[in-house]
């Protein structure tokens, strides 16, 4: 547990000598990072949120910001060879629609759609279950925003 605080907090010491010079990496790290945060493991999902909070100062201007990038990256692990990356994905995708407008994501419904229905085939009974409920999730957000 030491470790992944150890890096938790030499993370918010680069990020307050960084600042700007991490910018340019942001549409990547940022992402990457949104996803770890629902990590089944505890402890990295608690070092996640570290860095997350050292990194991200403006939570909902931050997510607003990358949602698209976010969305491809969840798009593209959710079927990935781990199940933990797979059950992380499936929960991300969940938080990330809860308060979004599916307007960002329109071009990527159908394929979110197709991904969320092969991995509600998992192997692994809690990705089952995330992904269930990630679908369930992604259908509310179809309803609200076809009545809209």
């Amino acid at each position: 547990m030491k470790i992944y605080q150890g890096a938790a907090f030499g993370f918010s010491t680069i990020m307050a000598k960084a600042g700007e010079q991490l910018e340019p990496y942001l549409p990547k790290l940022v992402p990457r990072l949104y996803r770890y945060r629902f990590d089944p493991n505890p402890r990295i999902q608690s070092s996640m949120a570290s860095i997350w909070q050292a990194l991200v100062k403006e939570q909902k201007e931050t997510v607003d910001r990358f949602e698209c990038e976010i969305m491809e990256d969840l798009l593209t692990h959710l079927t990935f060879g781990q199940w933990r990356v797979r059950l992380s994905c499936c929960n991300a995708v969940s938080d990330l629609l809860r308060s979004r407008n599916l307007l960002p994501f329109e071009n990527q419904v159908a394929r979110l759609w197709d991904k969320l229905i092969l991995v509600m085939d998992d192997v692994h009974e809690g990705t089952r279950q995330a992904a269930t409920h990630a679908a369930q999730t992604l259908s509310k957000v179809c309803k609200k925003a076809l009545e809209t």
